[in-house]
């Protein structure tokens, strides 16, 4: 898998003073002031001086000029945006390079992030977190048609204004987004070996922590995690080290946000749940069907609010003229009619219609909601209890086929409709799953089978698979070597089994080339149909040009052409010849021997004698063994 970028959570940057601020664009956007900054790329407001509107100019760091996976990113979040068209989308207008720098021009939001809603006020009511998500999921569900993961939703990246037609919501920085058309059989989008992975800690799904993986699902994890945080105020997850916070996405599952929140709606604890489980096959598949379960949610919240929707803190747009027109329109009737005295056949006629009018209501009232009651929860009973619980309150119980479960236990109720506290006929009928546990297969052994049968034995099982191909004198070419994990281990689903696969006997076999002349061990690779790949190495205990060791063991089978990697002796490493001038020479001798040198005096001499000069000259470096001269007076 690729490796994880972890992003700690940033908060907003307020507007400071930049270079670039006052300086015209590409002869058309003027830029205003600096909005943010962040590790990819800083953004400013600009006015587009053709148009004449106010624009947001995002344009790369001049760190990554030099990166071209980052300029590669920046340019394609570009041609992301521009492939989608909608309302709860940031849109993209223009692209292009300054100072070889490259940018984008986009539609300027107004208004304030999500983060700085929630660095302000703590946390949202569930009704207006609700609202939020509404939203959100939107113009997600709209990417997620296209075919495009967001992979970094959070409070940064939703965009909050207020217009005429009431609060704005729009998605923003579809940097990291990946493109469907890269997903694997089953809708998952998985990284190149080399490729990062950048994700906000906080909030990133546990399949791209696990597996590099991403799923249109791993945006509906991190809503969750979003929908958690707006209701409670802080992430479930959070530390000082981001990997360690990552992996407890995949350790650990999303407590319920009920423990901080008491009073928090069943409905919106349930919704964070069901986002946030760490099976996939649990959460909704993407945004549209999470879109529905949060529409559900908000209706039997707020059954009958026809203002479509609620607005942070204060009254949607209108709303207040709305009543004062109502009541004014109260004041000026009862004004009309004070005045009047009807007869006793109009007070009879009246009270008649009135009672009609009751009765009609009455009915429709039992016919719309007297008939029903609302649903218990049974989420907490057992295959055992369910029933008897239920009919205790009235209702009976069928039996759905039974799920697996990495959160609800064995035995236990995973899922009920209609949900709790939605509406049912008095002693109608709630269908349950009970839960089958968690999902848990063992790998079987498919050694000696063509690969073939082995991936798709496998692939039954939900599990993953990556072949790594190797030659095999034993195994007949594309039949199973080995498995790894091994037989019988017991894994999750989409676990990776590696399969190694039989490429058939070896063309060529590497020969024992160690302690040979290079030339020699040249030609006998040659021989086989190989080549070498030699290094120079210093070795004081193999001599100058021999092997020192062979990078593939002997015997071992590889295709024709294959290079064999060959350390080769330099020799000894040289070392510094040592000053003995000055000293006396049986002194002189022993430093030079010592140093690993042979000693070689010029005449006769004495032992007390004083060395005069030597060669070669101290300082100079020499491989052991080399004779030192030196002349005595």
């Amino acid at each position: 898998m690729g490796e994880l970028h972890a992003v700690g959570r940033a908060e907003p940057d307020a507007p400071v003073s930049d270079s670039l601020v006052g300086q015209l664009i590409d002869q058309r956007y003027r830029v205003v002031a600096l909005i943010s900054t962040g590790g990819m790329a800083r953004v400013y407001q600009a006015c587009d001086e053709r148009l004449e509107r106010t624009v947001a100019l995002k344009i790369i760091n001049d760190s990554h000029i030099d990166n071209p996976r980052f300029l590669q990113a920046f340019q394609d979040e570009a041609k992301t945006i521009a492939r989608l068209s909608h309302p709860h989308i940031v849109a993209v207008f223009d692209q292009g390079e300054h100072d070889g720098l490259p940018y984008v021009v986009m539609e300027y939001v107004e208004g304030r992030t999500l983060r700085q809603v929630l660095n302000e006020y703590g946390s949202v009511s569930p009704e207006e977190a609700l609202f939020f998500m509404d939203r959100l999921l939107a113009g997600l569900a709209e990417a997620h048609r296209i075919g495009l993961v967001h992979r970094d939703i959070k409070p940064e990246n939703i965009l909050l204004s207020y217009g005429g037609d009431g609060d704005i919501v729009k998605v923003a920085d579809f940097g990291l987004a990946h493109a469907a058309q890269a997903r694997n059989g089953r809708g998952a989008i998985e990284a190149e070996p080399e490729e990062p992975l950048l994700a906000t800690v906080a909030y990133v799904a546990p399949e791209i922590v696990a597996t590099g993986h991403c799923h249109t699902s791993s945006d509906v994890y991190s809503a969750g995690i979003l929908l958690y945080e707006l209701v409670t105020g802080t992430v479930p997850f959070d530390g000082p080290d981001p990997m360690v916070v990552a992996y407890q996405h995949v350790d650990n599952e999303v407590p319920s946000a009920k423990k901080l929140v008491p009073s928090l709606p069943d409905e919106v604890d349930a919704l964070i749940r069901r986002a946030t489980a760490r099976d996939l096959a649990e959460r909704p598949s993407d945004a549209a069907r999470f879109g529905r379960l949060v529409a559900a949610a908000t209706e039997r919240l707020s059954p009958g609010d026809d203002r479509g929707g609620m607005s942070l803190r204060t009254p949607p747009m209108g709303l207040g003229r709305q009543r004062q027109d109502s009541v004014s329109a109260r004041t000026s009737t009862s004004r009309r009619t004070s005045g009047l005295r009807p007869n006793r056949g109009t007070v009879a006629q009246f009270v008649a219609a009135v009672m009609a009018l009751f009765l009609i209501g009455l009915g429709g009232w039992w016919l719309a909601n007297g008939r029903y009651e609302s649903t218990p929860s049974l989420l907490d009973q057992t295959a055992e209890t369910v029933a008897p619980f239920a009919q205790r309150h009235g209702f009976t119980v069928e039996f759905d086929e039974r799920r697996f479960s990495e959160t609800v236990p064995a035995g236990t109720v995973i899922e009920q409709e209609p949900g709790p506290g939605e509406r049912i006929l008095s002693g109608g009928t709630v269908t349950v799953t009970i839960s089958k546990g968690h999902e848990r297969y063992e790998v079987p052994d498919v050694s000696a089978i063509p690969a073939e049968a082995a991936i798709a034995s496998l692939a039954q099982l939900r599990l993953e698979v990556r072949v790594i191909e190797v030659f095999d004198d034993r195994v007949a070419h594309g039949d199973v070597v080995s498995s790894d994990p091994a037989p019988g281990s017991v894994v999750r689903p989409r676990t990776v089994i590696r399969l190694t696969v039989s490429m058939g006997p070896a063309p060529a076999t590497v020969p024992d080339v160690t302690g040979v002349l290079e030339a020699t061990a040249a030609k006998r690779l040659r021989e086989e149909g190989l080549t070498s790949m030699v290094t120079h190495v210093f070795d004081d205990g193999v001599p100058k040009g021999r092997v020192i060791s062979q990078g593939l063991p002997p015997g071992t089978g590889v295709a024709t052409n294959t290079p064999v990697p060959l350390r080769v002796s330099r020799g000894s490493a040289p070392v510094e010849v040592p000053d003995v001038t000055g000293l006396r020479l049986d002194e002189a001798m022993e430093t030079l021997r010592e140093a690993g040198f042979r000693v070689q005096v010029e005449k006769a001499a004495k032992p007390g004698d004083i060395v005069r000069r030597q060669s070669p000259d101290a300082g100079s470096s020499d491989a052991r063994g080399t004779r030192v001269t030196l002349r005595v007076d």
